[in-house]
C-alpha cells in the first residue's frame, strides 16, 4: 500500500514538472529543454510501464529504450552545460551507448529481463559529468551567486539521484530472490529518493526566472 503511494506521488511530481515546463518553456535555455526533455521521456516510460502492467508484466522492454535516452540526453546537456564544442565526441558516445545496450540485451539482460547492468553503467557515467558540470558552474566567474543558477541546482539533483542508487540496481535483484523485506525497504528507499530528485527539478523549474542561467539560448 505504502509502495502504491509513493509510486502515485511520483507520478505526480513528474507530470507537475512537465506542467511547469510547457508553461515556462518559453523563458527555459538550452540546456534546461534538455532537462524537460529527460523528464518528458520518463514520464512516457513510467505511463506506459503502469498501462502495460495493468494487463501483463511484459514491461522491461521499455526501460531498455529508456535507458538508453536518458544518458543520450544527459551527455548532450553536459556538452551544453560545459560548452564542449566538439560534437563528434557526442555522436561516438551516442554509438558507444547503442552499442553497449545491445551487447548488455545480446548476452547477459535480455528485453524481457531487468537491465541492471546498463542502469549501473549509465550511474558511473552520469556521476562524473555532474561532478564536472557542477565544477565548471562554480569556477565560472561570470556567476555571481551560485545558488541562484538554474544548472547548478539540476545538476545537485542529479548527482544525488545516481550516487544515492548506484549500488540499487544491483542489490534489488539480489533482495527480491533472497529477502523480500529488504527487498520492500529498498523500494521504500529508491521511490523516497525520486520523490526528493525530481521535487528538487520541479522547485527548479517554478523558481526558474530568478535561477535563470547565464546561457544562450
Amino acid at each position: 500500500m505504502l509502495q502504491e503511494v509513493l509510486f502515485y506521488l511520483y507520478l505526480i511530481i513528474l507530470t507537475s514538472i512537465c506542467l511547469a515546463g510547457i508553461w515556462k518553456f518559453t523563458d527555459l535555455d538550452k540546456g534546461a529543454k534538455t532537462v524537460l526533455n529527460i523528464i518528458f521521456a520518463c514520464v512516457a516510460c513510467e505511463g506506459f510501464s503502469y498501462i502495460v502492467g495493468q494487463h501483463n508484466d511484459d514491461r522491461l522492454p521499455i526501460y531498455h529504450l529508456y535507458n538508453v535516452i536518458e544518458i543520450i540526453l544527459l551527455t548532450k546537456y553536459f556538452f551544453i552545460t560545459t560548452r564542449f564544442s566538439q560534437q563528434w565526441v557526442f555522436w561516438a558516445l551516442v554509438l558507444l551507448y547503442i552499442a553497449a545496450a545491445v551487447v548488455n540485451i545480446c548476452f547477459f539482460q535480455p528485453l524481457r529481463h531487468l537491465n541492471s547492468n546498463y542502469i549501473t553503467f549509465n550511474s558511473l557515467l552520469a556521476i562524473p559529468m555532474s561532478l564536472y558540470a557542477l565544477y565548471k558552474i562554480l569556477i565560472d566567474d561570470s556567476i555571481e551567486k551560485v545558488q541562484h543558477h538554474v544548472h547548478f541546482w539540476f545538476w545537485t539533483c542529479f548527482i544525488i539521484y545516481y550516487s544515492a542508487s548506484f549500488f540499487f540496481w544491483q542489490f534489488v535483484g539480489y533482495f527480491y530472490r533472497s529477502n523480500r523485506q529488504f527487498y520492500n525497504i529498498t523500494l521504500y528507499m529508491h521511490s523516497i529518493l525520486n520523490i526528493v530528485t525530481y521535487s528538487g527539478i520541479l522547485l527548479t523549474l517554478l523558481f526558474y526566472p530568478q535561477k535563470k542561467a547565464h546561457e544562450h539560448r
